[in-house]
């Protein structure tokens, strides 16, 4: 195996891959991220795989494609922890992880789990003797082709067991922290480019007329950015990797979630929240596509300061 590629691979030629061989929708997964897998045709694929550097005897396969990305690490990922968690016999087992992977990554991992970790670089390919491979919640590709036709209730998705597994494990092992003032944070897309709000700057700039704190999630360690979420009593975030940290909030917290007019994937977010009882509100902009995810788009900033308003009266 190897973290150029979704995808493991077997000694007799096979291929395990839970997004390229869905029968439904692996003929509309995006595969030029995977520099390994050229080309797929229903059940069959052309390879460009280099020879293994070296040999494992046995490993938990937590290595891939998106493992560098926190929206993928932590929803598509972590929660294949769950699975293994239930077999007790692989506790000692290492997790076979990419070395690459921002601080943070690993700090959750150590929240999740107790299992030994070994790192490989994104680009070395590893023979495994005994390699244990759990699913995705649901089909979690990592990209989907332009002008794809998979239906929104179809593309990746949190669940409700998964979000409570990974919640109640981090939680148990924090002080809990209390809300405090300010108590009304808004999560910025300052450093990021796709998704970003065209007016953002414009919001940021309102925030204390708002009574909103800017928060920029990504300049924190994983404790940090728990005690923030924690302790704050509303939360405003446009959508993007940060919402997954909205698992760690309190049930009594405002969750206001700024969105484009199309939900996509996003929309598989809120019954989970739910489940595990939060209650997000979705805040849409007139602005979308029904095609691109990461379309930018403006704020109501005039109906937020609404909304906030309210919540004060």
């Amino acid at each position: 195996m190897t973290g150029q590629s979704s995808a493991v691979f077997g000694a007799g030629g096979e291929i395990l891959c839970d997004t390229y061989a869905d029968p439904r929708f692996g003929d509309q997964v995006d595969l030029s991220a995977d520099t390994i897998v050229k080309l797929r045709h229903r059940y069959a694929a052309l390879l460009d795989l280099p020879k293994p550097s070296q040999r494992i005897d046995q490993a938990i396969n937590l290595a891939r494609v998106a493992t560098y990305h926190f929206g993928h690490w932590f929803a598509e990922f972590l929660p294949r922890l769950r699975h293994i968690a239930q077999l007790p016999e692989l506790a000692a087992m290492p997790l076979l992880v990419n070395s690459d992977m921002p601080r943070s990554h690993f700090e959750i991992l150590e929240r999740l789990c107790g299992n030994p970790v070994l790192r490989i670089s994104r680009d070395e390919v590893v023979k495994v003797g005994n390699l244990i491979v759990a699913p995705t919640i649901s089909f979690f590709p990592f990209d989907l082709k332009p002008g794809h036709s998979v239906p929104v209730e179809n593309q990746p998705a949190l669940s409700g067991p998964a979000i409570r597994f990974m919640r109640d494990k981090v939680l148990a092992s924090f002080d809990d922290p209390r809300p405090t003032d300010p108590d009304a944070i808004y999560l910025s897309r300052e450093n990021s480019y796709w998704g970003r709000p065209l007016n953002e700057d414009t919001l940021l700039a309102r925030c204390s007329a708002l009574g909103l704190c800017p928060i920029r999630l990504e300049t924190m360690n994983f404790a940090e950015q728990v005690a923030t979420i924690r302790r704050a009593s509303t939360i405003v975030a446009p959508t993007g990797s940060a919402l997954n940290m909205l698992i760690f909030a309190r049930p009594e917290t405002r969750l206001l979630i700024l969105t484009q007019r199309y939900l996509h994937n996003w929309g598989g977010w809120v019954g989970p929240l739910r489940e595990i009882g939060l209650d997000p509100c979705m805040i849409m902009s007139t602005m979308g596509d029904p095609v691109a995810k990461h379309l930018r788009y403006e704020i109501d900033i005039a109906g937020l300061a609404a909304l906030l308003k309210d919540r004060k009266a």
